[in-house]
């Protein structure tokens, strides 16, 4: 079941003092939310307050060495990072690129046999430079060496092959 907030409206969520993330600061949902019934899952986080205060926010159930993670609410931009940067840590994920990149674009990282493949997206209507830090490659669309830094178009994409173990 879903509910709606009012336009601009916010929800507060309070985290279990022992929740799997290790977060500490309460978690903001806004827009739409789902309420959730735990039925064998671990509450990582209840509604804070409105009609569904104490009801279940945030769920993960595990099974064998897998996990589900249920999040009811669409969470507030700063409540996303923690929740995602809290959960890849807990994972140990490797970032794709060691660099604070600009809101709307993504690094993915692909592993090749003799080298690995970074897919940079821009998804905004802006151009974005792109810190590489130590790494340098070549860019596969343009078959220029890049090092330093690049520029992402508005909606502009790149793959960047970078050989192992840089």
């Amino acid at each position: 079941e879903n509910d709606t907030l009012p336009e601009g409206a916010t929800i507060g969520l309070t985290l279990s003092k022992d929740n799997p993330l290790g977060l500490k600061n309460a978690l903001t949902g806004k827009g739409t939310y789902a309420i959730l019934h735990a039925q064998g899952a671990e509450v990582v986080a209840n509604y804070g307050e409105g009609p569904f205060a104490n009801t279940p926010a945030i769920t993960v159930r595990r099974h064998g060495k897998g996990e589900a993670w249920y999040v009811g609410p669409r969470l507030e931009l700063g409540s996303l990072r923690a929740f995602y940067r809290s959960f890849t840590a807990r994972l140990a994920l490797e970032k794709g690129l060691e660099a604070d990149l600009p809101l709307g674009v993504t690094v993915q990282k692909r592993n090749g046999e003799n080298q690995d493949y970074l897919f940079i997206q821009n998804f905004t209507p802006q151009s974005h430079t792109i810190p590489l830090g130590s790494l340098n490659g070549k860019d596969l669309l343009s078959g220029r060496r890049v090092a330093g830094e690049i520029v992402l178009e508005p909606a502009g994409s790149t793959v960047i092959a970078v050989a192992k173990g840089r």
